[in-house]
């Protein structure tokens, strides 16, 4: 299933079974070389961006949660990203997605995109400069430890958090969830590994203005957990 038609179908109510179904029939489907090239860069504001940034990480916290109910996305600049509305609940849910170390995956997308290899782990910060990341990518790729994954890590989820706290619509965000996408996944370190860093984690999420915050890693969903 083409990315348009996902879109197409998740701006109004959808049962959350069915929306997981039309992601994995997305995954599961065809897709060009092209399409996959786009959507490692989150290319196209919006289309491949708003897939990445927005249906990925929701796709990943239902299917770790087990929620039912029904979903929509507004697919626009505005907060909350998505609603989930629960059967016996008045009021829906409103989620606010944001993913971390996005500049690293966009220049490790590159680096896989031209030379058919990525190397996984720059260590830098979505607010190094770009002339950074092109120093490491041009130079030979380097061992990392366990720390320096975890740090970076840390890093990139508390700037989230921390913007968050400062968003224009601030008012209004005590109503609503933060689902924060972290740069986690198993081919940087075990998954039970970030469980190290979640007391700081929590610290932080305990002051956000969100009334609940979640954390999910961003190639499956066999990460995740409640910060707040």
């Amino acid at each position: 299933m083409r990315i348009e038609e996902v879109l197409s179908q998740v701006t109004d109510w959808i049962l959350v079974d069915d929306f997981i179904q039309l992601v994995e029939a997305h995954f599961h489907g065809p897709r060009t070389p092209q399409e996959i090239a786009h959507y490692r860069l989150g290319k196209g504001r919006k289309t491949f961006k708003k897939f990445r940034d927005e249906i990925v990480p929701a796709y990943h916290f239902v299917v770790a949660t087990g929620i039912s109910g029904s979903i929509r996305f507004a697919l626009s600049d505005s907060m909350p990203d998505c609603w989930i509305r629960h059967e016996g609940r008045p009021t829906p849910r409103g989620i606010e997605v944001t993913r971390a170390n996005v500049k690293e995956q966009v220049w490790d997308a590159r680096e896989l995109n031209q030379h058919g290899r990525g190397r996984g782990f720059l260590g830098l910060s979505d607010d190094d400069p770009d002339a950074m990341y092109a120093d490491k990518i041009r130079r030979e790729p380097s061992g990392h430890s366990t720390n320096k994954v975890l740090e970076a890590g840390v890093a990139g989820i508390l700037r989230c958090i921390e913007r968050k706290n400062v968003a224009r619509e601030a008012r209004d965000c005590s109503r609503y969830e933060l689902l924060v996408e972290g740069y986690i996944h198993e081919k940087l370190l075990p998954l039970s590994y970030w469980d190290e860093i979640l007391p700081r984690l929590r610290d932080a999420a305990a002051h956000s203005i969100f009334e609940r915050v979640h954390l999910i890693g961003c190639s499956s969903a066999q990460f995740y957990r409640c910060l707040k």
